[in-house]
């Protein structure tokens, strides 16, 4: 098992084949609803935090697992950061900001890392909302005019929303799952 801090609230976890043996696990059997998938993730991020000092225990966390090709996993955890309900910050940026909606997480790290190569950084958020039995991903970009032609590339990957309501439905419905630098998070994890 490799472990990797990537930042206070971000940690990676490599499960090789054996890994995934030694705890009786498999990606078809990962449920959070079942016990001993919750019993393996807890013991995984104890493991975390004696060696990375990675502390959940206390934290709501979003766990994202995708395969690898040696028959183990990447395991994602990210501490979920308190949501921003003070409407003073949302009409701070009230006609400063860009909001972008991607069918899959790929898709905003694909996203995230294309922007990063821009060499633009600012205020960032990432969100995502359970759609049925899928999630749907939301960054957004602070500090910009709307329209912004700079980011047209954006709609390469995911759907731009214009309208004041859809920011703020996402601000209230949405789960904050990286707060302030987003895009240059996400950029460098893959």
């Amino acid at each position: 098992m490799e472990i990797l801090l990537i930042n206070d609230s971000k940690l990676k976890v490599r499960l090789s084949a054996d890994d995934m043996r030694s705890f009786d696990i498999s990606l078809d059997g990962m449920d959070y609803d079942n016990t001993e998938t919750r019993r393996v993730f807890w013991e995984i991020l104890d493991r975390a935090k004696k060696e990375t000092g990675f502390d959940a225990a206390r934290e709501r966390v979003f766990i994202q697992v995708y395969p690898a090709k040696d028959g183990g996993c990447d395991m994602y955890v990210t501490k979920q950061a308190k949501k921003e309900t003070d409407i003073k910050e949302i009409k701070k940026y009230r006609d400063k900001w860009l909001l972008y909606g991607f069918d899959s997480y790929a898709d905003l790290e694909c996203a995230t890392q294309k922007l990063h190569r821009t060499g633009i950084f600012t205020k960032s958020d990432a969100y995502y909302e359970k759609v049925g039995e899928k999630y749907r991903y939301y960054l957004v970009l602070y500090g910009f005019d709307a329209p912004n032609d700079r980011f047209l590339f954006l709609g390469e990957y995911g759907k731009r929303y214009t309208n004041f309501a859809a920011l703020s439905y996402i601000k209230e419905h949405g789960e904050l799952f990286i707060c302030d630098c987003a895009a240059k998070t996400l950029a460098k994890l893959k």
